[in-house]
């Protein structure tokens, strides 16, 4: 009973978390839609585009000859700390059988080999700790070692397919954000 007194109470508190769900639903459809996105252009029109793209948001890259395939170098994922992580993606290309062309992003993500939680000149040294101490230290670290190994398979990213999008075909995205368009789907 308590709840529907506090909303009445504070109609702002109402409309904020409902402005909030509203934007954080938009934004989660416009991913959809960009997941299903067919471009107008051919994949050769497009392609050029999406390699410009990739070089401005900083990333160097490998294509394969002949194909309309793109994988980006390692590179630092923001993440900070002990658990910095390195992210590249996979971008694809493929015509659609209507016209046009398709686009799909993979992003990979590892754990950063230059990372110090396996650094061995970490490592205990005789007389400083016991025995016990050094053991759990020495599995501890190896843990770290085999964490920093591991490479996390590829997972479609719809918010850099998004951002392609939003670079690429920007009509289409300001269609899918005008006011009425959620209703109109």
């Amino acid at each position: 009973m308590s709840a529907p007194r506090c909303w009445s109470r504070n109609p702002f508190l109402f409309l904020s978390a409902l402005l909030l769900t509203a934007c954080a639903g938009s934004s989660q459809v416009l991913r959809d839609e960009a997941a299903q996105h067919v471009y107008s252009q051919p994949l050769a029109q497009v392609w050029p585009q999406v390699e410009a793209f990739m070089t401005e948001q900083g990333y160097s890259f490998r294509t394969a000859p002949g194909q309309y395939v793109l994988r980006t170098e390692w590179r630092e994922n923001g993440t900070g700390g002990a658990n910095r992580t390195l992210v590249s993606y996979l971008i694809q290309g493929e015509p659609h059988a209507a016209g046009g062309c398709i686009l799909r992003v993979s992003r990979g993500l590892k754990a950063d080999p230059n990372d110090q939680a396996g650094d061995l000149s970490a490592m205990p040294t005789t007389g400083t700790q016991s025995a016990q101490d050094n053991r759990g230290l020495l599995a501890q670290q190896e843990l770290s070692m085999q964490s920093q190994r591991a490479i996390y398979a590829p997972s479609r990213d719809l918010d850099m397919e998004l951002a392609l999008m939003r670079k690429l075909d920007p009509a289409a995205v300001q269609k899918l954000e005008a006011p009425g368009a959620a209703a109109a789907r």
